[in-house]
């Protein structure tokens, strides 16, 4: 019989753990100042800390396909398996995050992962579960929306850019262009924006990045450049 599962934030450890739950973190090791968190246990494998930047920048679609990406890799089965083997004897389990259930948090994806493989004891809050989907699809960069730049602007502008090849990266061949160089920073930022909003979504690295195709090339900036107006260099490859 599938053991009682509940969510919590990392700010209801203490609670949960003095009503006999089994308190597990489904993002990796739990940092902060946080009452008895040692006695908190993990899933192996699971871990959020490549969304760091897509966190920051509210990018909770990128959050969520990430997220999804690591628990389709791990599988059902075994992360059942690594659910029952932290919780040892008890029955009652507390599966948390960082997040308050107001904010985007990642455990009301893992508990819709346990209920679609069919493990049905799950206790959710509907009203925040819908509240959750709705912050799955938010695309933050479409909401900053773009500045109706022409495709050949961009085209004639990126023709005439100083570019450089990226030698710290020999296994992932490409260039760059400067902001500094560009110059016209305000044509430059409109670029960005574009590339964020009609870039088609790609995972690299475990990272997701936004990326515009441009006859033989494509296009992206940087995750951690949080704020369009943050990005410092646009990239390019050339496609095979």
């Amino acid at each position: 019989m599938d053991k009682l599962i509940i969510l919590c934030s990392f700010n209801e450890i203490e609670a949960r753990l003095n009503e006999g739950y089994k308190v597990i973190s489904i993002t990796g090791k739990v940092y902060g100042n946080y009452l008895k968190k040692e006695e908190v246990k993990t899933i192996r494998g699971l871990s959020t800390y490549r969304s760091y930047y897509h966190e920051r920048a509210r990018d909770f679609l990128a959050c969520l396909i990430l997220y999804d990406k690591e628990l389709e890799r791990l599988g059902y089965e075994r992360i059942r398996n690594s659910i029952l083997e932290a919780s040892g004897e008890r029955n009652k389990i507390a599966i948390c995050d960082k997040n308050e259930d107001s904010d985007f948090c990642y455990r009301y994806i893992f508990a819709n992962f346990l209920l679609q493989n069919g493990y049905n004891n799950v206790v959710i809050d509907e009203a925040v579960m819908n509240k959750q989907k709705e912050l799955w699809s938010y695309d933050v960069y479409k909401v900053r929306g773009h500045h109706n730049i022409a495709l050949e602007t961009i085209k004639a502008s990126f023709e005439t850019a100083n570019w450089h090849f990226a030698k710290t990266m020999p296994k992932n061949p490409h260039s760059y262009t400067l902001r500094k160089e560009f110059g016209n920073d305000e044509l430059f930022l409109s670029i960005v924006k574009h590339i964020r909003n009609f870039g088609a979504i790609q995972i690299f690295e475990k990272q997701i990045y936004r990326t515009l195709t441009i006859d033989n090339h494509q296009y992206w900036t940087m995750a951690c450049d949080l704020e369009d107006e943050d990005c410092d260099l646009i990239n390019k490859c050339e496609l095979n």
